[in-house]
């Protein structure tokens, strides 16, 4: 997909680092609780969503 409808992962937010690699920034929570309110955080602050990969790991896309 490209052009001005293509999105972005801005982040990844996960409480094991095994499960993520790649070029994003990821941010490391303690539980699943806190994942969950960085992942809330940083939709809000990069006007993004927030999707749950229902393994304790979340992606912030652009919108």
């Amino acid at each position: 997909m490209t052009g001005p409808e293509a999105k972005k992962i801005l982040a990844v937010v996960t409480g094991d680092m095994r499960l993520v690699g790649g070029g994003a920034p990821i941010f490391l929570g303690r539980d699943e609780g806190e994942c969950e309110q960085i992942a809330a955080s940083l939709s809000r602050v990069l006007d993004s969503m927030a999707h749950s990969l229902e393994n304790g790991t979340y992606i912030i896309v652009s919108q």
